[in-house]
């Protein structure tokens, strides 16, 4: 289902398509029409591009980050078999299974964030490190697909900081000063071009990203999500148990597995730990150290006589986790059949209303050429009510089933301030699996409201 990361991206696509820049639709008012400048336009750019072809809806929108994640899985493939020679089709097949099926992964594809699409360009220009004849087209290259994933989402630095280590043990070791000079400087000319170009100076751009937090009220945001260090999310857990173990048995059996990949110990350890130690999270960032845990992964399970035993068992699992996701999906399928939300909104709301309400019928009320920001996100509560109320004039809220607890403080501050009367309701059973999240169980379950003035 629709959620708050993604509509507010998808928000910002919308709005470049049409020409007024990164600019979320979803806190328009709230905001005061300020583009959102901290992820850079990279994202935004190329997924409007996608959707100018295709169409700008949720299907579409969400197949370009999933085929980010196909690619950004490819390139962590292709580069573990570049790190480790030698592997027999078996080792390579288990492998495969794993990380194609992995569950964290999986979820990615689909979350309507740029993480995989940044992932894709830092892994891509890893495998182009690793491939034989560098030369200083390569270099350049190399350099462009870092800045691009930089300009995708500064968040990126955490898979390009252990590609930058490694890079860096081994251009050191060869005193090959020129690759490193060449991929340097790239990064740094393009991302400089791009603070010039849009800001005019380092100091507006270390503003921008100071004022972000305080104009979309970032503190709130994370309160709201459980946001801290360490966070490990629970269907990651077996992944790193698994990997730990056979990091551990490996370096015990195999006494020369240190020595002949050091530098991959030292390069993605130093990434690894850093995300968990320095990176506050709540589920999707995970992902830009998974290419890794993956990679040492390989590494490892290869040089234990048992690994593949460890290999197996994960695979077992994400394909019992994703045998019950696809139970769960069948069973609610008529809770997520986005036309009936569609029908259901037509029929309630005249086209061309100003909506406001939760992530989840944003796309709904795109459909129905509504006007749609957040009830519950961004600003102080009595800043966006006075925005919403004056600037925007909404004239219906909508709250869906999945998200009514946490938008009930909101809801009810409106419910004070101007009068309300409920007039539609569409509900739907609950359905329960054992193991998988009921959350969004209720699909498009949701309560309209009207603004009588």
């Amino acid at each position: 289902m629709p959620w708050f990361d993604e509509t507010f991206f998808a928000s910002i696509v919308s709005n470049v398509l049409l020409g007024k820049g990164m600019i979320p639709e979803v806190t328009t008012s709230v905001t005061n029409q300020k583009e959102v400048t901290l992820y850079g336009p990279a994202f935004f750019y190329s997924a409007a591009l996608w959707c100018k072809v295709f169409g700008f809806k949720m299907i579409n929108y969400r197949f370009f980050v999933f085929v980010s994640g196909v690619v950004s899985l490819i390139f962590t493939y292709l580069c573990a078999q570049k790190l480790v020679k030698k592997s027999s089709f078996i080792s390579k097949y288990l492998f495969a299974m794993v990380l194609f099926t992995d569950i964290f992964w999986g979820m990615a594809l689909h979350e309507g964030r740029m993480d995989t699409f940044a992932i894709a360009l830092a892994m891509a220009g890893f495998y182009l490190y690793l491939s034989e004849n560098k030369s200083v087209v390569k270099s350049i290259f190399i350099g462009l697909l870092f800045s691009i994933a930089l300009l995708s989402t500064p968040r990126s630095i955490i898979t390009l900081l252990p590609i930058g280590i490694y890079i860096f043990i081994g251009e050191l070791k060869l005193k090959n000063w020129q690759m490193l000079f060449t991929v340097i400087s790239t990064v740094i000319v393009v991302y400089f071009c791009w603070i010039f170009f849009y800001f005019g100076s380092i100091e507006a751009f270390i503003n921008s990203y100071l004022q972000f937090g305080t104009d979309l009220n970032q503190k709130g945001v994370n309160q709201y999500f459980g946001v801290h260090f360490f966070y490990i999310p629970i269907i990651v857990k077996p992944l790193l148990l698994v990997a730990s173990l056979l990091l551990i048995i490996a370096i015990i059996n195999s006494k020369g597995l240190i020595k002949s990949y050091l530098r991959e110990f030292i390069a993605f350890g130093i990434g690894i730990i850093f995300h968990y130690c320095f990176v506050t999270d709540f589920g999707p960032y995970g992902i830009y150290i998974m290419p890794f845990v993956f990679m040492l992964l390989y590494i490892c399970f290869k040089s234990v006589d048992f690994g593949n035993v460890g290999i197996v068992v994960l695979i077992i699992c994400n394909i019992s986790y994703w045998s019950l996701k696809g139970v769960y999906i069948f069973k609610t399928l008529e809770a997520r059949n986005e036309q009936t939300a569609i029908d259901f909104i037509k029929k309630h709301i005249p086209q061309g209303s100003r909506i406001i309400g939760d992530a989840q019928y944003y796309y709904i009320a795109k459909a129905n050429n509504c006007k749609f920001e957040y009830i519950d996100k961004y600003g102080s509560i009595e800043n966006r009510y006075l925005a919403q109320s004056k600037t925007f004039d909404y004239q219906y809220i909508i709250i869906s089933e999945q998200e009514a607890n946490r938008c009930i403080y909101a809801l009810n501050f409106y419910k004070n301030k101007d009068q309300l009367i409920e007039v539609a309701n569409l509900t739907y059973p609950e359905v329960k699996i054992p193991l998988i999240s009921n959350f969004d169980a209720k699909g498009y379950a949701c309560k309209v409201y009207k603004r009588v003035k």
